[in-house]
């Protein structure tokens, strides 16, 4: 797998609250199978301390080097990214701060409220796609909006967005209603990528190794395959990510 969302980041927003949970999130990682997590911690407003955040992952990165050489242990690959809360000025804010963008790539995670859909998401999608920055919507099935009005969620794939459904969504942790709207995209092939959006390590096995299982039952082996590793690995590569419709 590569895990384009999770919070890995120890001491960051709602992430896991020490370097040692951290260190357990990558070893669970490991265990299922997972190559590279990106880290994306919850970047909200204007006001980013970036330093904050490249400290400690720069602890985290020693601690899980020096853990690999001691113990020839396998761990992910980390790298770091943003869940970006859309907001009117996103444009300008992903072009000054590579850190709001995936892995140093063009692709931005862009979380939605929960409840709404703010009527300037159109347009700062679009400001996005002109600058030729690629917006992967986090946890769009986890939005009340889209989940009544399927056809916005069409229409944001067609304006040249990609989506990024979680793990927990697809195992119904976050309701039926989530879970089947969930089935319905993912067996239309309307999906481009799957992540554990992890907080913690209590659940991260069960979370990148069933959700794949229950992905291979609704659309098959070879659909798993792309929204779990080759569009991962073609994000990290800056490549082009074909639409699905």
């Amino acid at each position: 797998m590569i895990d384009i969302h999770c919070h890995l980041i120890h001491g960051v927003d709602d992430g896991p609250p020490t370097l040692r949970e951290s260190l357990r999130m990558t070893e669970e990682a490991a265990k299922a199978g997972t190559k590279v997590i990106i880290a994306t911690p919850h970047i909200k407003g204007t006001d980013f301390d970036f330093d904050y955040i490249f400290e400690h992952l720069y602890d985290l990165a020693k601690a899980a080097g020096e853990k690999r050489r001691e113990s020839q242990a396998e761990v992910p690959e980390i790298k770091l990214g943003s869940e970006v809360a859309i907001n009117p000025i996103l444009c300008d804010q992903v072009k000054k701060y590579g850190a709001l963008r995936l892995a140093d790539t063009r692709y931005v995670l862009v979380e939605l409220p929960f409840d709404i859909i703010p009527t300037f998401t159109r347009d700062v999608l679009y400001k996005l796609r002109l600058k030729d920055y690629i917006p992967v919507i986090a946890h769009p099935e986890r939005n009340r909006q889209i989940l009544k009005t399927a056809s916005f969620y069409v229409e944001l794939i067609d304006s040249g967005c990609l989506m990024q459904l979680d793990a927990a969504s697809i195992l119904g942790k976050n309701g039926r209603a989530v879970k089947s709207f969930c089935k319905k995209v993912i067996k239309a092939n309307m999906v481009h990528f799957v992540a554990t959006d992890a907080h913690s390590s209590k659940s991260y096995v069960q979370l990148a190794v069933k959700s794949r299982r229950r992905v291979e039952s609704w659309a098959g082996r070879d659909f798993a395959e792309i929204v779990f590793v080759t569009n991962g690995q073609k994000l990290l590569r800056n490549e082009e990510i074909e639409s699905c419709l």
